[in-house]
């Protein structure tokens, strides 16, 4: 107990009440989305407190692993919390609007990597390391615009 170290916990009362938290959450008994990202913040904490402390020490920061490190405990706790039982009523509706939900998590992700290469210099660590892939994903957008505008014309 005494190397056990979870975000926030330093007594043992609340490190008992964080193992017990992360134990309900291994086994899927927390589902509403509210728990869920609470939990999942916590789990993200102290690493961003380290990149933040590493930051600091060289003076840098990256643009890039904040927006990461801010979307993904919003789309795990989405994930977890909305994903549907197989026993629930209206189950294809369910999925549908679940995969309706990541889908809007994922292009939110894609749309805020791609605003920081707007410049052709991404705020980050190096400046280019989002435009080293950019290129390809544009060559897709292309393709899936051509692909969509020949769908209409039919």
């Amino acid at each position: 107990m005494a190397s056990y170290n979870p975000p926030g916990a330093t007594t043992l009362s609340e490190k008992l009440r964080a193992m017990i938290a992360e134990a309900q959450h291994g086994q899927g008994r927390a589902t509403d989305f509210s728990s869920c990202l609470g939990f999942y913040e916590e789990k993200m904490a102290a690493p961003v407190r380290r990149i933040k402390e590493a930051e600091n020490q060289i003076e840098r920061h990256s643009e890039l692993l904040a927006v990461f490190a801010y979307w993904l405990p919003d789309a795990i706790a989405n994930f977890t919390a909305k994903a549907p039982a197989t026993d629930e009523e209206d189950l294809n509706e369910r999925l549908l609007n679940f995969e309706a939900g990541v889908n809007e998590r994922i292009f939110i992700l894609i749309e805020q990597v791609l605003r920081l290469s707007v410049t052709g210099e991404s705020p980050c660590y190096d400046p280019y390391v989002i435009n080293n892939r950019a290129e390809v994903v544009v060559k897709l957008g292309e393709l899936i615009k051509l692909s969509i505008n020949q769908k209409r014309e039919k």
